[in-house]
């Protein structure tokens, strides 16, 4: 298993998801990254060579979404990695503080959206999860003691610590003004595109009259089986989206990166994915088998639609299919599998729709039973 790192230029922006241009998605699906590695592969070795790899080894082939990271420097020199995934289905357990708090205010916990893996193996070993204000990142990031740690903070004054981390931004979403002219009558039009990006974050700690400085830089992730494959032509297709980019807007410069990182999978991870639970959390869109729908647990849908992106020409929309969301909750292990949405009038190749499980285990939460609940 691999971890491969997506370091977004400076200052570039993304436009990704399948609805409009006025709304973007703040992560990459896993569907979405299946394509791009899809299109890099033929646009490397051909269309007869992608049709072997589909034909032999795509089912085979186990994505997540890509999630957020930071990577923290001291000094200017490389710290560690703070890995966030999404927010799971279940109900947590939290500490004496965090039931004060959220007690008094309730919607802070409501508007978290991620959670690091640190937050999440501490769940998994004790079923307590610390919610305190100082763990909380940009609003919608939980972290844990460890991470606040790595942040430098852990042995800081905790009123001027509070304040370092209000004005650190993770992810920042912005709108860009459009015209569209009507190319019938000329006339123009105005809307606006939103668009997602990273922040930079620079501080300093000082203790004991000692000045130390850090900074956050922020990128993609995600998890691949690419090592257990030994497919030297994925591995480039996955590299290739250093230069292709992902995502909407490319002909503008957006969904470019500066760097892209593939490394074995890091110990915090492999911790996560060893722990034995009863539960298990998808990390990855999914569309299930039929008779693996008795094993869902918690689950939220999304609609998933969209153009076919082809070098074969014709832009015709995919068909439609539901899917069930980073942060579903089973019961027990599932495949998912990956449907035809090839449209009824496109005759040039099949289509596909990754929905193929990503699974890491997971603790029961709190008065949870059993059975399909939609979130």
């Amino acid at each position: 298993m691999n971890l491969i790192k997506l370091k977004p230029r400076e200052n570039n922006l993304f436009h990704i998801g399948e609805k409009d241009l006025q709304s973007t998605e703040i992560i990459i699906h896993s569907d979405t990254l299946f394509s791009a590695v899809c299109n890099n592969y033929r646009l490397i070795y051909g269309k007869k060579a992608l049709d072997i790899f589909l034909e032999l080894k795509y089912k085979e082939l186990r994505l997540s979404s890509a999630f957020h990271y930071i990577d923290v420097y001291e000094e200017k020199d490389y710290k560690g990695t703070i890995f966030f995934l999404p927010k799971p289905f279940i109900k947590f357990e939290f500490d004496e503080d965090g039931n004060e708090l959220k007690e008094k205010e309730p919607k802070l916990f409501k508007n978290i959206e991620f959670i690091s893996v640190n937050t999440l193996i501490r769940w998994n070993k004790s079923g307590i999860v610390n919610l305190k204000k100082k763990y909380i990142l940009d609003k919608k990031y939980l972290i844990d003691e460890e991470d606040y740690a790595l942040l430098g903070l852990n042995s800081y004054n905790e009123e001027k610590a509070s304040k370092i981390l209000k004005n650190i931004k993770i992810a920042k979403e912005s709108e860009e003004q459009k015209v569209v002219v009507d190319r019938f009558n000329n006339r123009s039009d105005t809307f606006y595109q939103s668009n997602f990006g990273f922040s930079y974050n620079n501080y300093y700690v000082k203790n004991n009259n000692t000045k130390t400085d850090y900074a956050i830089n922020a990128g993609f992730y995600f998890l691949a089986n690419l090592d257990e494959l030994s497919d030297k032509e994925l591995f480039a297709a996955v590299k290739l989206i250093q230069d292709h980019g992902i995502g909407g807007e490319r002909s503008s410069g957006k969904g470019l990166f500066e760097k892209i990182e593939v490394t074995d999978l890091p110990s915090v991870f492999k911790e996560l994915i060893q722990s034995k639970q009863n539960n298990f959390m998808s990390l990855s869109l999914i569309f299930p088998e039929e008779e693996e729908v008795s094993r869902l647990g918690y689950y939220s849908l999304i609609e998933r639609r969209g153009f076919i992106y082809s070098d074969d020409g014709k832009s015709l929309r995919r068909k439609t299919v539901r899917m069930l969301e980073e942060g579903s909750i089973f019961n027990e292990e599932i495949n998912g599998k990956i449907p035809d949405v090839t449209p009824d009038t496109f005759k040039e190749h099949e289509v596909y729709r990754y929905g193929l499980a990503f699974l890491v285990p997971i603790r029961n939460g709190v008065d949870q039973n059993v059975g399909l609940q939609k979130i």
